[in-house]
Order: C-alpha cells, then sequence, then structure tokens
C-alpha cells in the first residue's frame, strides 16, 4: 500500500507473512514497533486517512502505522475491508454485521462508540440493502465523485452524504 506520513515521507507499505514491511525508497524494514500477531491466513486491506495507514484483516482488532509508531484499536469492530470517506475510516464486511458500513467519528479512526443522542460527528452504521440480510458486503471500491462505493453479490451501493445526519445509501 502507499502511504504518505505526515512529514511528507512516502512509503510503501507491504505485508509479508505475518510481517508488515515499509520502504521510504531502499530497502524494506519491519514497520517498527513490530506487528507481530497478524494473520497468515485472513487477507489484509488498509487505508489511508487522518495521518495513518489504518488495516484490517477480519481476524483482529483494527490497527494503524503512522510512519513511526503504530497501535490497534480495540473498539473498532472486527471487518474485512477499509476505506475512508468524508473524513472516517469506513469498515465492511464486519464480524456480526455483515451487510452493514460501519463508520468511525468524523477526524477520530480511534472513535467507535455511538452515542445515545448522536452528533453529525458521530460514529455510526448504515445497512446495505436490508439489516444483515446474508448477503455481506465483497468490497469496499473506494470513492468515485463523492460517493463511496460497495457491492455485494448481484449489486452495487453509493453512500452518499456529507455528515452523519445526512449519510443515504443507494443501489
Amino acid at each position: 500500500w502507499p502511504f504518505r506520513a505526515t512529514d511528507g515521507t512516502e512509503y510503501m507499505v507491504v505485508l509479508s507473512s505475518e510481517t508488515m514491511y515499509q520502504s521510504s525508497g531502499g530497502a524494506f524494514a519491519a514497520v517498527s514497533p513490530q506487528l507481530s500477531y497478524l494473520s497468515q491466513t485472513h487477507d489484509m486491506d488498509c487505508t489511508q486517512c487522518l495521518g495513518r495507514l489504518w488495516c484490517v484483516n477480519g481476524s483482529q482488532s483494527m490497527f494503524f502505522w503512522d510512519g513511526t509508531s503504530t497501535g490497534s484499536v480495540s473498539g473498532a469492530p472486527t471487518c474485512q475491508q477499509a476505506e475512508c470517506f468524508r473524513n472516517r475510516v469506513t469498515l465492511g464486511n464486519c464480524s456480526g454485521t455483515l451487510s452493514q458500513l460501519r463508520m468511525s467519528g468524523e477526524l477520530d479512526g480511534t472513535d467507535w462508540t455511538v452515542p445515545s443522542s448522536p452528533a453529525s460527528t458521530s460514529p455510526g452504521a448504515l445497512s446495505i440493502g436490508g439489516a444483515n440480510d446474508g448477503d455481506n458486503l465483497l468490497c469496499l471500491q473506494g470513492v468515485y465523485q463523492d460517493v463511496l462505493v460497495a457491492g455485494k453479490r448481484g449489486s452495487t451501493w453509493g453512500l452518499y452524504g456529507f455528515a452523519r445526519r445526512d449519510f443515504a445509501v443507494r443501489q
């Protein structure tokens, strides 16, 4: 995955076996502090936003790397897809909510607690084609013309809007 740190350094980040490696143009070195608990049997998906590279693989907590440090996001759901949309980390194909998009709080990829009276910047969840209809999200395809594109078997969906209070999903 390409990653540009907040200091402007451009990295290439790769996963090999159970270790993430990075290079800013020279030889590859293990991401430090080392992430040694990664799964060899699950696909990894990463996305860059909010100054970090956010990664999920469906078997453990989401984690991040910012060019100098790593961290685990224990409050995030366990998911298989990651994308950034409207200054939020957006996750799909999550354990227990396979047909929902889960979104972090605005400008905070570590905020996943939905409050009882949410604000427009609060974390949220949106069902794609019905609440857990048994047809899971297969991919988050990125943003095209201000729409986050999500795919399910036999259908393509778009997330529109600018804040939690006006997000809408359309097939």
